[in-house]
């Protein structure tokens, strides 16, 4: 409407050429889905990406979020198309619109998938952790297990059998100490 002076389903819009819808898609229209324009009209999601710690000593931003060009190329791609997929636009028109939503729906996949990728990387690494933690857990858990195995009534009877060794032993030395040569003379 701002740009030509008619909505999408005014019968008008058959005599716009496709040089000036070309010149408004990439002009005022891809203005709409960059960066501040994005922010500004579609969306109030923060630009900044998940920081996760995975393990004690590692920390990774998972890569992309909402205002990742290639959602706003994806939106740009979509939103023209549904606006004007059923207009009364010329066939000149309507290709070079198929074009630009194309172009943009292409680019806005193919940087989904670099997205997916880098977080793919990033969920094996978490994966790997996550390993770690299982064998860290099972060692844990053998060890509590082991110590809580213990028989208390066996544990004491040990201790008093070592106490009796130890009195033994001191009773032994004592008696040595008191050996003398002189007493045998």
């Amino acid at each position: 409407l701002a740009e030509f002076g008619m909505l999408p389903d005014d019968p008008a819009v058959a005599g716009i050429d496709a040089a000036a819808m070309t010149a408004f898609l990439e002009g005022a229209y891809s203005d709409l889905f960059d960066a501040a324009g994005w922010q500004a009209d579609w969306t109030g999601a923060s630009t900044r990406d998940i920081r996760v710690k995975y393990s004690l000593s590692a920390v990774t931003e998972l890569p992309g979020n909402a205002n990742d060009s290639s959602m706003r190329r994806l939106a740009a791609g979509y939103a023209i198309m549904a606006e004007l997929g059923g207009s009364a636009i010329g066939d000149e028109t309507m290709n070079a619109v198929v074009r630009f939503a194309v172009e943009r729906l292409s680019q806005g996949i193919a940087e989904t998938t670099s997205v997916q990728s880098r977080l793919g990387v990033v969920e094996n690494r978490v994966a790997a952790a996550g390993e770690r933690l299982d064998y860290q857990e099972i060692i844990l858990t053998n060890t509590v297990n082991a110590l809580q195995g213990v028989d208390s009534y066996e544990v004491a009877t040990r201790i008093n059998e070592l106490l009796a060794s130890i009195e033994a032993s001191y009773a032994v030395t004592a008696k040595i100490r008191g050996l003398s040569i002189m007493d045998y003379l």
